[in-house]
């Protein structure tokens, strides 16, 4: 009876020890991850109208998208919200983008960064005056979201982006 009594005290110790394990490694990986949801459709229309857009953005859809972002793999992207210039006569431009992995937000960042770049060649000669905007750019990564924008006044949506 005494051996019994302590193999049940035992498996009860080791079931616990494993509950106890089991919480703080999900409670550990909960807080590393720790990003809330960004609701991008929801951060895509308060940045349009707080951000200080000087004209109308219209959306890019995934027909149109590869076209501005050549280097933008869409199998890595598990949502987006993208708005530029309609009149392509300036370098406005709205990105907010949700990688399916931090590997994957490398490779968004690095598709934003040749963008800029693209902006960059494509308005030096044509509207010289829309360089500062480019030269502004905002890029805020968070968690697994990227979010940027050329806007004429990039502190407003800076901190639009980081209240996020």
């Amino acid at each position: 009876m005494v051996i019994k009594m302590g193999k049940k005290r035992t498996a009860v110790l080791l079931m616990t020890a494993l509950l106890v394990f089991t919480a703080l490694f999900v409670g550990c990986s909960e807080r590393e991850s720790g990003q809330e949801e960004i609701d991008l459709s929801a951060a895509a229309q308060s940045a349009l109208s707080e951000a200080g857009f000087s004209e109308e953005l219209v959306a890019l859809d995934e027909n149109t998208i590869l076209r501005r972002y050549p280097t933008l793999d869409l199998t890595k992207v598990e949502s987006y919200e993208v708005y530029v210039s309609g009149s392509m006569g300036t370098a406005e431009e709205l990105g907010l983008f949700k990688a399916k992995s931090s590997g994957d937000l490398k490779d968004i960042r690095a598709a934003v960064d040749r963008r800029i770049e693209d902006l960059k060649l494509n308005f030096e000669d044509y509207r010289p005056d829309e360089m500062p905007k480019i030269e502004d750019a905002v890029i805020v990564e968070k968690g697994s979201y990227l979010l940027f924008a050329i806007v004429p006044e990039s502190t407003a949506v800076r901190e639009l982006f980081e209240g996020l």
